[in-house]
């Protein structure tokens, strides 16, 4: 049979027959002679007595000193037990329980929380944040947390006390830890004490988090106000885990298939080829879906037909094959290409036309020639004979009749440029950050 236990209380086994007691994982504790009472110290939550019949009850002053009981344990020998029990678990793994969320800053007295806000089970550490906001009511010195449950007689008893003191803190969580602080799950209370001496005091104040409640007995002692209020504390409960594994245990590890793997496959995935080796091939979908993109290919009967396409306007001659224009009398030598715009020369008075569709009302009209007939010459760059009354006036570059642009100098720069005398006569300056436009060292505005 299976009987709940508490970590390291005394228990008696009494048992018509001889039986063993053992742990779920099926490690020896005592063997109880037929007959005979036997004292052990739980080593966990839960114990194995293999005779059903068995009495067990729990031992609260354990065996009578320097004696033991038809093979059992006395005190010191239940201690030893205990020790080796202690170095067999490893470390505490704790699990947080919160009672509830605070929603307001509280002083109080003590606290109280019903059996639906607490656990059963051994508690390692309780936390509780301080309330947000500065007050002078808390207890400033250390304070040590003693802990009160509900028994089955209706009764508080004391069931432990922190092993250390915290000094609360503004908007800090205090901590206070226990060695295998046993809890029932009914009804709790917590209480700030000067010392582990004191159990119960009302003289010292708790600053804490807290949210209102109704229907149930979780409650505060407030300085002021009502009481109808759960104080925001966290329980953490603890459980041990073996150091060594049990022959149970290791039998079903070894003989559990899915954690394990065999030769063949070992051999399978040593032949796989690695992920960086695949990085650089194409998914076969992805492939498929390209070769079949009849868009983004061409067919053999469009590349014969884009070859034989002529590749250029103009051949060798220079000279150039319009498409899509008309060409109209041929005493004006006119032709327009089919968005409107037309070019012309009039062979009557040798200028040269280039307009619109729109009847001059919008547009550039160029004319280029004299109504005499004689023709007009266009100056190139370099001209080394005089301009005549027919030439267009187009002079060199960077003379007179130029006028250069800059906007990519500031203020700072325009004035250093200026300052060194290396500023042009003939350009106008637009400064990027003030705006100032200048042609040459004059200002404009």
């Amino acid at each position: 049979m299976t009987i709940q236990t508490t970590i390291g209380k005394t228990y008696a086994v009494t048992s018509a027959a001889e039986c063993t007691i053992t742990t779920p994982e099926g490690i020896l504790i005592a063997t109880c002679a037929a007959g005979e009472q036997t004292l052990f110290v739980a080593p966990a939550t839960e114990i194995e007595i293999s005779d059903d019949a068995a009495l067990v009850t729990e031992s609260f002053k354990g065996a009578p000193a320097g004696s033991a009981a038809a093979g059992g344990l006395n005190n010191r020998q239940a201690a030893a037990v205990s020790d080796i029990v202690e170095n067999h678990l490893n470390n505490t793994i704790t699990e947080p329980h919160t009672t509830a969320t605070g929603t307001d800053n509280a002083n109080f007295k003590w606290c109280q929380f019903a059996p639906t806000r607490i656990l059963p089970g051994t508690v390692a550490a309780i936390s509780m944040p301080c309330r947000t906001t500065a007050s002078s009511l808390i207890t400033t010195s250390p304070v040590y947390l003693s802990v009160f449950q509900l028994n089955a007689g209706g009764e508080y008893e004391h069931v432990g006390i922190s092993e250390n003191a915290v000094e609360q803190d503004i908007g800090q969580t205090s901590r206070w830890t226990f060695r295998k602080l046993q809890l029932t799950g009914r009804t709790t209370r917590l209480c700030p004490v000067p010392d582990t001496s004191t159990k119960w005091t009302d003289k010292l104040v708790l600053g804490g988090r807290v949210t209102p409640v109704s229907g149930e007995d979780s409650k505060i002692t407030p300085i002021s106000g009502s009481g109808a209020y759960v104080a925001e504390v966290s329980l953490e409960y603890a459980h041990q885990e073996p150091k060594y594994a049990t022959v149970p245990v290791v039998e079903r590890h070894v003989s559990d298939t899915g954690v394990h793997i065999t030769e063949e496959e070992r051999i399978a995935w040593n032949n796989k080829a690695d992920a960086s080796a695949l990085s650089s091939k194409v998914n076969t979908a992805t492939f498929n879906s390209h070769t079949g993109n009849n868009i983004v290919h061409v067919t053999a009967e469009e590349r014969a037909a884009w070859n034989a396409k002529q590749d250029s306007i103009v051949n060798e001659e220079g000279v150039a094959t319009v498409f899509r224009c008309a060409v109209y009398d041929a005493s004006y030598s006119l032709f327009c290409v089919l968005t409107g715009e037309a070019v012309w020369q009039n062979r009557s008075s040798g200028t040269f036309g280039l307009r619109g569709d729109d009847d001059y009302s919008m547009g550039v009209t160029l004319s280029v020639g004299r109504s005499n007939g004689e023709p007009a010459r266009i100056i190139k760059q370099n001209q080394q004979a005089p301009l005549t009354p027919t030439d267009v006036p187009n002079r060199e570059e960077g003379n007179a009749c130029w006028v250069k642009f800059r906007i990519d100098m500031t203020d700072a720069q325009y004035e250093e440029a200026a300052s060194a005398g290396t500023l042009d006569a003939t350009t106008l300056y637009v400064t990027s950050d003030g705006g100032k436009v200048y042609l040459g060292t004059n200002a404009l505005n």
